[in-house]
């Protein structure tokens, strides 16, 4: 193995505030959000899916363009 030294930043007077860059983002917290992102997205794909059939049946029932059904949600 090769000469190794292990030292400080302040020893070597390196301040890292003054470094240019950014901080790196934690990962696990990146990894979480982007989990209940895709989480969102699969529901409410699931919902609008749901409206699509409802709108669909309640078309053809009625006798009417499927285009003619709104749906509002309140809340």
């Amino acid at each position: 193995m090769g000469p190794a030294r292990y030292t400080s930043f302040e020893e070597l007077g390196t301040d890292l505030a003054t470094l240019p860059g950014k901080a790196m983002q934690d990962p696990l917290t990146t990894i979480a959000d982007k989990k209940a992102k895709a989480a969102e997205t699969a529901k409410l794909h699931r919902l609008s899916s749901v409206i699509v059939r409802a709108k669909e049946d309640l078309a053809a029932r009625l006798g009417v363009a499927t285009n003619a059904i709104e749906i509002t949600i309140r809340g």
